[in-house]
């Protein structure tokens, strides 16, 4: 594939850039929690004065209320005074007085596990188990490893019931499902039954991992780099991520992010859909919504914490847990409502592939039938698009009548060119 050319990059790039390094007033905890000690609970701990205390938390003589608000009705886990609202996570204060036990374990049992599945995954496809080649090659690997890589974590926390993992497991997830999941697309792998299996298991990973990028961090992100010192390792992860979008299209979005794997399963349950082929209204919409967070965060207001998003994946029964599940509901109905109108970190993937390297495209088999533009629930699938707004559903594929004519691959070499 032909590397584009880097003024189509820059732009994007740029604009991202300067979207994300909007200055504010102060940095702030993006969850609201103040005082937290935890480094495992967020994937955006920051401790660069060594005093085991976020560098995102405000303190003022002594109180450590920090200066943020968010939704009435959140759940200490995203709105609090100080470490008491964390007491649910029982292992936390454990963390301080065997932090080489606690913080070491977890990630070698991970590892074992992953290693052990993987063997056992390959095995099933050798013995011709699975439905895909027997060959293992580079492919098939890369598979199995996707699914080792979730499932293995999700054991880790039930066996021993450590949340240390929280913040690493999350970044390694993120990064390591992207660029497994990009790969298994480029080998055509990525099967209808595949895709479901990773949607569910992506949102099972959610659900114990919080979720590995919510919303609710574009809040902090965008506030550390007002401060270049704050730069924590899961917010050098989620720039990473940015960058690859470049590459991987929305692969992220489409099967690694639990916010929008489990509204993809949801679009997924039968009945009426409300098809919004105007793509132009979802990002008008999207664009004032990022203006508003953009906003919040110069008056110290984390808009995204208004979604929900963490009090659903942490099964707290608040204002915000019903909020997102309303949002679920008409996922139902419209598709990825979340992503395509309020995620603000949706409207910076969006540029990224706009210019990037990879989709779905048509090769020279298409024969024009236009029914992959029939099926498509963000109007994404003509002939000369970018595909800014494809979330890899595969239901184009799924009712393409010539195999091949659908491939991910690079849409400058495919569909501009070509056309």
């Amino acid at each position: 594939m032909n590397i584009p050319p880097i003024r189509r990059i820059l732009p994007a790039g740029v604009a991202g850039t300067a979207v994300m390094a909007t200055p504010v007033c102060a940095a702030v905890c993006p969850k609201g929690i103040g005082n937290c000690t935890y480094p495992g609970r967020c994937m955006l701990f920051t401790d660069a004065d060594g005093d085991r205390h976020c560098d995102f938390t405000l303190t003022d003589g002594g109180n450590t209320t920090p200066n943020v608000t968010a939704s009435t009705g959140d759940p200490p886990s995203v709105v609090g005074t100080g470490v008491d609202t964390l007491s649910s996570f029982s292992q936390e204060n454990t963390l301080a007085g065997s932090a080489g036990v606690l913080s070491v374990s977890p990630a070698l049992l991970w590892v074992i596990l992953f290693i052990v599945m993987n063997f056992m995954f390959l095995g099933a496809i050798y013995a011709g188990k699975t439905g895909f080649s027997r060959d293992l090659n580079r492919g098939t690997i890369a598979l199995s490893s996707l699914f080792s890589l979730a499932i293995s974590g999700i054991a880790v926390f039930f066996l021993t019931g450590n949340i240390s993992l929280g913040s690493m497991g999350a970044v390694v997830y993120m990064l390591a499902g992207t660029v497994l999941a990009t790969y298994v697309w480029s080998r055509g792998l990525m099967t209808k039954k595949t895709s479901l299996i990773l949607l569910g298991v992506t949102t099972v990973f959610g659900f114990v991992f919080t979720a590995p990028l919510m919303p609710v961090y574009f809040y902090g992100l965008a506030a550390a780099l007002g401060d270049i010192r704050a730069i924590a390792p899961g917010m050098a992860a989620i720039i990473i991520l940015i960058l690859l979008t470049f590459v991987t299209g929305r692969t992220f979005c489409a099967h690694i992010c639990p916010v929008g794997t489990i509204q993809e399963l949801a679009s997924r349950i039968p009945g009426k859909k409300i098809q919004i082929q105007n793509r132009a209204a979802p990002q008008a919409v999207r664009l004032v919504v990022l203006a508003g967070v953009i906003a919040g965060i110069v008056y110290s207001v984390n808009l995204p914490a208004y979604s929900g998003v963490e009090a659903f994946f942490s099964f707290v029964l608040t204002t915000g847990f019903f909020v997102f599940a309303a949002i679920l509901i008409v996922s139902i109905f419209v598709y990825r409502p979340f992503c395509r109108f309020i995620c603000p970190f949706g409207v910076v993937f969006s540029a990224a592939t706009a210019v990037g390297k990879t989709c779905i495209a048509r090769t020279d088999a298409c024969i024009n039938c236009k029914k992959c533009e029939k099926v498509c629930p963000t109007g994404e699938a003509g002939p000369n698009e970018r595909k800014p707004e494809c979330y890899l559903c595969g239901r184009c594929i799924e009712v393409c009548p010539v195999e091949g004519a659908l491939e991910f691959t690079d849409p400058v070499s495919r569909d501009i060119k070509k056309n």
